[in-house]
């Protein structure tokens, strides 16, 4: 893999692409600015779109995450991106930047950014930074968007940013260079928030005539976890696990179901390292994804 120029700060996984964000103008000799994909089977760089397009400053892309429908999300220190007014966050839908509901502005210590994204079961997708304000609600360096409106998580950080966000359902936790959190002057660097939408509120499906393929239960998972799927008509298929570094580390299933047979799949991760996996269905016409955490 050829390296990116400058600065890595983000990296994550979807399918057989590795994303990586930072503070950078190439990537393995392609144009990219500061954010770029990394195809796995032929091992080259590609641009996401134009990327960051703010002038002057020093644009950073410091977080990446991936909503249940496919589509990226992209935080950092910018204001445009892809030639889209974008304050700090911005979606990527495969083709076209655009902004996520008037992003972050303000600061909470240091420069505005969003340092920190991560997207629950339901869809929602947190952010973590150093920021006041959030599409005009007042949210203090962490806030959700659910597809529609900001929202904040109690009065947020009272003093400092939120560096790192991670989700162990049902608590989003937030750790960062803060002393108060929610009004409690208790909560030194590190805090959680209990809520977060531990299921989806609709399965994410592929088009009819492929199949659809429902999320892992139960996620986060500590030994044994279950992957349901059904092909809309007769095909051959082919279920496979790999871990966050993209290598396959187990065939969950392989055969040819009939037309709207109902297949369950079981992951074992009894003899699996803690950490993030990716369950991938594919065939003919059928390319799904579901994001697994295996927790100890």
């Amino acid at each position: 893999m050829r390296r990116c120029t400058l600065l890595e700060r983000s990296l994550a996984f979807d399918g057989d692409a590795l994303y990586a964000g930072g503070s950078f103008n190439t990537a393995g000799g392609t144009a990219a600015r500061q954010i770029a994909q990394f195809d796995l089977t032929t091992a080259q760089w590609s641009s996401v779109g134009e990327g960051v397009t703010q002038m002057g400053g020093g644009p950073t892309v410091y977080a990446i995450a991936f909503g249940p429908d496919g589509d990226m999300y992209a935080g950092g220190a910018f204001n445009e991106i892809g030639g889209v007014a974008a304050n700090n966050l911005a979606r990527w839908d495969g083709t076209s930047w655009s902004d996520v509901g008037g992003g972050v502005t303000g600061t909470t210590g240091g420069s505005t950014a969003v340092t920190a994204l991560v997207v629950d079961g339901g869809g929602d997708l947190y952010a973590g930074g150093s920021f006041t304000d959030a599409g005009g609600v007042t949210v203090n360096s962490v806030a959700r968007w659910n597809g529609s409106a900001w929202a904040g998580l109690g009065s947020g950080v009272g003093n400092g940013r939120v560096e790192t966000l991670v989700l162990a359902l049902p608590y989003l936790y937030a750790g960062g260079g803060f002393s108060d959190m929610d009004g409690n002057p208790t909560l030194d660097f590190l805090a959680k928030w209990e809520g977060v939408v531990m299921t989806p509120n609709e399965d994410v499906a592929a088009p009819a005539e492929a199949a659809r393929l429902a999320p892992a239960f139960p996620n986060p998972f500590s030994a044994e976890a279950t992957l349901a799927f059904e092909p809309e008509r007769p095909q051959a298929v082919r279920l496979d696990l790999f871990d966050a570094l993209g290598r396959q580390v187990a065939v969950l299933y392989e055969g040819t179901p009939a037309a709207g047979q109902s297949i369950e799949a079981r992951v074992d991760g009894r003899g699996l390292p803690a950490g993030v996996y990716l369950a991938r269905l594919s065939g003919d016409g059928v390319r799904l994804t579901r994001q697994l955490v295996l927790v100890r």
